[in-house]
C-alpha cells in the first residue's frame, strides 16, 4: 500500500503536537529508496542540489513518479535523469554533504507539500527511527 506523503505533510502542519512531524519522518526512512534528479553523465552523474527555502538544498522525492516530473519540467531545460539510493546510501550520502558547507539539507518533494530538514538532522533522525520499530 502506498503512503500518501501529501496527507502526511498536511498532518504533520497541522498537528498539535510532533506526531505529525514523526509519523512524516518514519514514513520517509520506511521507503525503500529515495529518488533524485541525477545531472551528469556516466561516473559524474549525481544529485542535483538547488535552492530551497533560500538554502542550498538536496532534492529528493518520495517516488519516482515526483522526480520524473520534476525532472521533465526542469526550468533551465538541461537534462536531467531519476536517480535512486537505498535510504541507508541516501542518509550516508546527507551525511557525506554535511562535511562541506555548501548544502544545508534535504527538500523532499517539492510544491505546496514539500518538507524538509537539514542535513544534521537527517542524519540524526534516521539513527533514531532505524532503533524504533
Amino acid at each position: 500500500m502506498a503512503v500518501d506523503f501529501d496527507v502526511l505533510v498536511e498532518n504533520a502542519r497541522s498537528a498539535q503536537s510532533k506526531i505529525g512531524e514523526q509519523t512524516l519522518w518514519k514514513a520517509a526512512f520506511a521507503l525503500e529508496q529515495w529518488y533524485f534528479l541525477g545531472v551528469g553523465e556516466g561516473d559524474d552523474l549525481q544529485p542535483l542540489c538547488a535552492v530551497a527555502e533560500g538554502h542550498v538544498h538536496l532534492l529528493a522525492f518520495t517516488d519516482e513518479d515526483r522526480a520524473q516530473a520534476m525532472a521533465d519540467q526542469r526550468p533551465d531545460n538541461k537534462p536531467a535523469s531519476v536517480v535512486h539510493m537505498d535510504v541507508q546510501d541516501a542518509v550516508d550520502y546527507c551525511q557525506a554533504l554535511d562535511q562541506g558547507e555548501e548544502v544545508a539539507g534535504v527538500f523532499f518533494n517539492n510544491g505546496d507539500y514539500g518538507f524538509g530538514l537539514s542535513l544534521a538532522s537527517i542524519v540524526e533522525r534516521y539513527r533514531r527511527h532505524a532503533k524504533d520499530p
